[in-house]
């Protein structure tokens, strides 16, 4: 059995690797993570217009960063060591 320092280890490398791969998925979840946060910041605010737009910007991000990490396992980039 592995020790469970060791399967951390072996987590980070993985998440390491990934990042090497592909610099875009996680640059894309910032993305994400950011126009979600101007979006409540404008809603707070009381500027429903702009609020909306960036909802929309976060939804068009989300589905770019989803369609980079599809690609990504389609062209072969990701594959689980059993």
């Amino acid at each position: 059995m592995t020790p469970p320092s060791a399967a951390f280890e072996e987590e980070e490398d993985m998440f390491a690797s990934g990042n090497k791969r592909n610099p875009w998925v996680p640059a894309g979840a910032f993305l994400t993570a950011g126009v979600l946060a101007a979006g409540l910041y404008a809603f707070k605010k009381g500027n429903t217009q702009r609020s909306q737009q960036l909802m929309r910007a976060r939804v068009v991000a989300q589905g770019v960063t989803i369609a980079i990490m599809a690609a990504s396992v389609g062209a072969g980039g990701f594959s689980l060591k059993g």
